[in-house]
């Protein structure tokens, strides 16, 4: 499959806003050394694939004593990617498989292995033509010290009857699935096999702008009212017409002006001298007379 295009990921916000968007990780890991500093511990760790392939990153904990070196379970864990970036925010959720079976003794039992099993919430970026591949992208939190840290992730399904009948949602809606890992992109990115996918909505415009992928469509309402009132800016004033008359009856009304009816006058004693020109009559300021 080949890789899409990275997002341009806008993480100027505060730290404290809110997405829906997530990215775990539940695998087998071998941590090494381990960098220091004041109980937060950087240790390098490594993840396979359905290959057995490496998968290099970091692990970031908070721990009193220095995480020992070996075989650990992960457990639904939050990570990041591009470069993999694992955070430990409870140690029960990293567990150190004994050194009897975590394969590195010969001709003794072994913990059977399993590759990398991501889950999240995402976007989706883009999807092929015969929506079969695509990819997800996203932001994870990782702590409060390092705030959200975007990831991306390329999906897939595996050529087999199982997954015929299975396609990816479209770009723009947001996803949740589970992967495992496949393999390696050129960019870093991993590339995962589908193992379960469901559509839960339309991503939000914040979720968008957040993401860098909002575009305005011609249905938004306020993105419409916006355009009619730029527009309308841009129009010149309309010149105002002249008089209206009224045209005789029967006479050819091709080219006439239409100019308002004159009101009746009316003397001193307020009595018209004229019937009105509408059917309204006129008011009488003269007091009717008295039978004697």
């Amino acid at each position: 499959m080949s890789a899409n295009p990275r997002p341009n990921l806008n993480i100027s916000f505060a730290k404290t806003a809110k997405l829906p968007t997530h990215l775990a990780v539940t695998a087998d890991a071998v941590l090494g050394p381990a960098t220091s500093v004041s109980y937060v511990h950087d240790v390098e760790a490594t993840l396979y694939d359905v290959d057995e392939s490496p998968y290099a990153g970091s692990l970031n904990i908070w721990s009193r004593e220095t995480p020992a070196q070996g075989l650990y379970l992960l457990s639904n864990v939050p990570c990041a990617t591009n470069p993999l970036r694992i955070a430990v925010s409870d140690p029960i959720t990293a567990r150190l498989v004994p050194p009897t079976i975590d394969g590195s003794a010969t001709m003794s039992d072994t913990l059977a292995s399993m590759p990398a099993l991501f889950s999240g919430n995402g976007v989706m970026f883009s999807t092929s033509e015969d929506k079969k591949t695509g990819k997800v992208i996203g932001m994870v939190y990782i702590n409060r010290t390092v705030g959200w840290v975007p990831f991306a992730i390329l999906l897939s399904f595996e050529d087999s009857p199982k997954w015929v009948s299975w396609f990816l949602p479209p770009a723009n809606t947001l996803v949740t699935f589970d992967a495992i890992l496949w393999r390696i992109a050129e960019d870093g990115t991993p590339e995962c096999l589908v193992r379960r996918i469901t559509a839960i909505d339309k991503a939000s415009n914040t979720v968008l702008e957040a993401l860098n992928m909002h575009q305005p469509k011609t249905g938004d309402r306020a993105t419409k009212l916006k355009e009619l009132r730029a527009a309308a800016k841009r129009t010149p004033a309309t010149p105002t017409s002249g008089p209206i008359t009224t045209p005789a009856l029967g006479a050819d009304v091709s080219g006439t002006e239409v100019s308002d009816a004159a009101a009746p006058k009316a003397n001193k004693s307020g009595i018209p001298t004229m019937p009105p020109s509408s059917p309204t009559p006129a008011h009488q300021t003269r007091k009717r007379g008295r039978a004697e």
